[in-house]
């Protein structure tokens, strides 16, 4: 087994200045801020139902996934929790999509694994 990277701060969805190449980590993955037109949504914690199809497309590829990454025991007590996630579920497989705020979506093949 390769040693995975640590990983970096979770994702804070109070905070308001995420700059283009940020790294946040989320589920044990590192995701990074992409370069304008994404980077403002980088900050935005929740879609707004108003926004047109481009901005919604903006905010849901706002955060690069990256690689897996190693949550250090002495980062663990500290991880925040999302105040918004939706399931859904995809019949045709029984994928469990778990929106996390912003647009990150985390995809497992057991519902189970997918409980927030």
């Amino acid at each position: 087994n390769a040693t995975l990277p640590p990983c970096p701060a979770h994702y804070d969805p109070e905070y308001k200045n995420y700059t283009a190449g940020d790294e946040i980590e989320i589920d044990s993955h590192i995701f990074m801020c992409q370069s304008w037109p994404y980077e403002d949504y980088c900050s935005v914690a929740e879609m707004d139902s108003t926004w047109n199809a481009t901005v919604t497309e903006w905010w849901q590829y706002a955060w690069e996934p990256i690689e897996e990454c190693e949550i250090l025991a002495a980062r663990e007590s500290t991880l925040m929790t999302f105040p918004t996630t939706t399931m859904a579920t995809t019949e045709a497989r029984g994928t469990v999509h778990a929106t996390t705020t912003p647009g990150i979506v985390v995809t497992t093949t057991d519902a189970a694994e997918a409980e927030v």
